[in-house]
């Protein structure tokens, strides 16, 4: 039987579960056996969600806030406080921390980031909030001096807050004279997950990449050759460096410039130092897969 006809025949065979199979429990026992890669199998999905867990956050829980009321009730002594029942919701509530003090001794403390927000409640909270039901046209305002930099804390205080606002009163007519902290800077979700993105990307691909290019180049007799010419091990290694690290450069710039110039992503600072230390951060994982091309 001629080659061509053997191919035929094995071409016209059933298709087999049990031979499929065996190939698949091959290649899992491989890599079960392979105690690096399976590490990789099940340490990456769980640093990647580490990481993107705390970025992308909504809210955070006991977040230490400071409260002052001042509110002293329908009348001097009266029995309806609101001051007191927004403060005894925001205590009760497990996304906040509440802590008493006053506004202009703490804010320090803010800028600090030993607290990340200061509510007061105005003298006359409880008698605006009557004088507006009764038809007055009033504004009923709470100071507040908050971390803006920080979405997950942000989050966790304004709905903390709106929340009491909701249970004391029913209705959601306060405005809030909002200061935020540090220069009155305020960042997104984005801001801050940008640079858990620049982490995964220069971690993983710049791992893999390097890897698959060192791997490459061994099993293609490239390094072989390579013996046999005058370079030494260190130029050759600086070599590989250098061309890995112009890879991460471009991933960087990719990300950088798709954050900043189309999602308007904030970055403060020297945007040069930045990315001097990711490539720094990327020489570090090509150093890596130098170390582990050895062992694959």
């Amino acid at each position: 039987m001629s080659n061509k006809e053997t191919f035929k025949l094995e071409k016209s065979a059933k298709f087999s579960v049990k031979r499929t199979t065996a190939v698949a429990y091959r290649v899992f026992g491989q890599l079960r056996r392979d105690r690096r890669t399976f590490g990789i199998i099940i340490g990456m999905p769980v640093l990647i969600m580490v990481i993107f867990g705390f970025a992308f956050s909504g809210e955070a829980s006991n977040v230490p806030i400071i409260v002052e009321n001042l509110d002293v009730g329908s009348l001097p002594g009266g029995a309806i406080n609101l001051g007191d029942n927004i403060t005894n919701s925001l205590s009760h509530d497990e996304r906040v921390d509440v802590t008493f003090g006053t506004y202009e001794e703490n804010t320090a403390k803010i800028e600090d980031s030993k607290y990340y927000g200061i509510i007061r409640i105005p003298e006359n909270f409880t008698q605006t909030v009557i004088a507006r039901g009764l038809g007055g046209d009033v504004k009923i305002v709470i100071d507040l001096y908050i971390d803006a930099t920080k979405p997950a804390t942000k989050n966790s205080i304004l709905g903390a807050l709106n929340a009491a606002l909701q249970t004391a009163m029913g209705e959601e007519f306060v405005e809030f004279n909002q200061i935020n902290a540090h220069g009155g800077a305020e960042y997104t979700g984005l801001d801050v997950s940008l640079p858990g993105v620049m982490a995964f990307v220069l971690v993983f691909l710049v791992l893999i990449i390097s890897l698959l290019t060192i791997m490459r180049e061994r099993l293609g007799g490239t390094q072989d050759r390579l013996y046999t010419t005058p370079l030494t091990a260190f130029e050759r290694l600086l070599g590989y460096v250098l061309a890995l690290l112009f890879v991460a450069s471009i991933m960087v710039s990719a990300i950088l410039i798709v954050g900043i110039l189309i999602f308007g992503a904030t970055v403060k600072g020297n945007i040069f130092l930045l990315i001097i230390a990711a490539l720094l951060f990327s020489l570090a994982h090509v150093f890596m897969a130098v170390f582990l091309s050895n062992f694959a």
